[in-house]
């Protein structure tokens, strides 16, 4: 029996596989990233989700977590999940390599990530062979939730936005300039805040003006992420996250209007990610 995480910023999927009779059991709880969470944390919400499962038979725990990037991040994760688990073996990894092992499969491809963050990577079909530059939301994260996000709020309240949107903003979430502000730089995770705004966005999907930020937003990945790792533009280009998922439409429009060859658009990659596994355990 194995467990499998998939971690983002906002929340972490699990999947707990029975090799024997092939059985899934799903649970959803919180992000754990190690850039803003503690050993402590991630030990917590094991408890908290696993306090009353068997886990006698588990062989061996696969992690996949934003921001497990260095061997000091994976250490917090494992660490964390070890003081449940006890002699269990744990493998961390970043969850790019889930996204491509999801995505690519055992074929040579681009893997993105278009959730609260983003990301993406060229995969071989065995390995990671280039990372994108990732530089956080603070400078990067083009075409993440907090990059439509950003850009609406920075619309509405510069008034750069038609009048009848910033309206429609204002009835919506009753928000003043300083209790914005507030919530951007004296409270914890700004970047979850702002990528929250992608909802109105979605509501508002077929207004021009939204229609054009949106299209904006998903051609900056492109051009700065993308591009770099897929200069011919002749490598398959897949998708994974709740922002490519929901603005799938407006992704595939601006993917084949700039000459990229669209692949596979998922909204979580846990169930390619459990039948990868699941495959190497019968292998063995």
């Amino acid at each position: 029996m194995i467990l499998i995480a998939e971690s983002g910023s906002s929340k972490t999927d699990w999947v707990y596989i029975d090799a024997k009779t092939s059985r899934k059991t799903y649970f959803e709880g919180i992000g754990l990233n190690p850039y803003n969470t503690t050993q402590e944390a991630v030990y917590q919400e094991a408890k908290r989700l696993f306090h009353s499962v068997d886990f006698q038979h588990l062989s061996h725990i696969y992690f996949y977590g934003s921001g497990c990037s260095t061997s000091k991040n994976k250490t917090l994760i494992s660490d964390g999940l070890q003081a449940l688990f006890k002699e269990v073996p744990i493998s961390v990894f970043h969850d790019m390599e889930g996204a491509a092992r999801a995505l690519c499969k055992t074929e040579n491809g681009i893997a993105c990530i278009l959730g609260t963050g983003s990301n993406a990577c060229h995969y071989n079909g065995s390995e990671i062979v280039k990372n994108a530059v990732s530089l956080g939301y603070l400078l990067g994260d083009e075409g993440s939730g907090f990059h439509l996000g950003k850009k609406m709020v920075h619309a509405v309240y510069l008034k750069i936005a038609p009048k009848e949107l910033i309206h429609h903003f204002q009835e919506k979430y009753q928000l003043s300039l300083e209790d914005l502000l507030a919530e951007i730089y004296k409270k914890p995770y700004p970047n979850k805040y702002i990528a929250s705004f992608s909802i109105f966005i979605g509501e508002n999907r077929k207004h021009p003006f939204v229609a054009d930020l949106i299209q904006e937003t998903f051609l900056d990945f492109l051009k700065l992420v993308v591009l770099p790792l897929n200069p011919k533009k002749d490598l398959a280009v897949h998708f994974t996250g709740s922002i490519a998922w929901f603005f799938k439409q407006e992704l595939e429009e601006t993917m084949v209007k700039n000459g990229f060859q669209l692949g596979l658009i998922k909204q979580k990659p846990i169930e390619e990610l459990a039948n990868y596994h699941f495959t190497q355990i019968r292998k063995q």
